[in-house]
């Protein structure tokens, strides 16, 4: 048996949902001792998802969850070599069969977006990356801004950021946001903004990095229908210098000398 041949005789013998008799007797070793590092290899695995959605496991049922999660197992195994990401990648499972998932379980109808949710706070929370001061320098309307990377805009059909109550009898009726998660520079902690049509779309604009503050806003006002008066100019110099306090905006990209 080949190296990959092994791999992927392993990779079955952990995930799959129910053991073939006999299925450990080719891998070499004692088998009760396979037995054991399978339980614990999908303990980890579980432990990692569950601490990830707490509150989507709180909603639905820890039994309930630990099946679907069962099924992400068997079904998409994680591909990643880092356990920080297989949340992300149970969360890409649970998109793809929502349909599937919703007809066999007992969901609520805004399942899907507490766990989006609760994966956008985890990525901001955990989110290495940092923007290099040599590459930014003050807001420039000119320019182009420049966004913490410690952030997540996401669009959501269901209020889940203002879940308070938990279990099988929580309901929420449909009432579609935008937001922006960031990491507070100060405190670390992450916080949630609600957003504006035009401020999301201001927003989603800079996340490009493609085109000047001055071409975002106009093309985020045309979009929503929004008029650049007086009003709207007050409004944006408030938001602008609102974002830069709380660290979302560190500025605008230093353009490079050319010789």
């Amino acid at each position: 048996m080949s190296f990959l041949a092994y791999q992927a005789k392993l990779r079955d013998a952990l995930f799959a949902s129910e053991l073939p008799d006999n299925v450990f007797a080719t891998l070499g070793a004692d088998p009760t001792r396979w037995d054991v590092y399978r339980r614990m290899v999908r303990s980890r695995l579980t432990d990692s998802i569950e601490h990830a959605f707490e509150r989507l496991v709180a909603t639905v049922g820890t039994e309930c969850f630990r099946e679907i999660v069962g099924r992400f197992l068997a079904e998409a195994p994680p591909r990643s070599h880092y356990l920080r990401d297989v949340p992300g990648e149970f969360l890409d499972f649970f998109e793809k069969n929502r349909d599937l998932l919703t007809r066999t379980y007992v969901l609520p109808a805004y399942a899907l977006d507490l766990a989006r949710y609760e994966w956008a706070e985890l990525e901001t929370a955990y989110s290495f990356e940092e923007a290099s001061a040599l590459h930014v320098g003050p807001l420039d309307m000119q320019g182009v801004a420049v966004l913490s990377p410690a952030h997540r805009l996401i669009e959501l059909a269901y209020p889940v950021h203002c879940l308070e109550m938990s279990g099988p009898d929580a309901t929420m009726q449909a009432a579609p946001f935008s937001l922006c998660l960031y990491r507070d520079p100060k405190t670390h902690e992450v916080a949630v903004l609600e957003l504006t049509p035009v401020t999301a779309a201001m927003l989603s604009l800079m996340e490009r990095g493609t085109m000047p503050l001055v071409q975002v806003v106009r093309e985020a006002a045309e979009a929503v229908g929004a008029t650049v008066d007086v009003a709207f100019v007050d409004a944006l110099s408030t938001l602008l210098a609102d974002f830069t306090e709380r660290g979302l905006l560190l500025g605008s990209l230093v353009r490079k000398e050319t010789s």
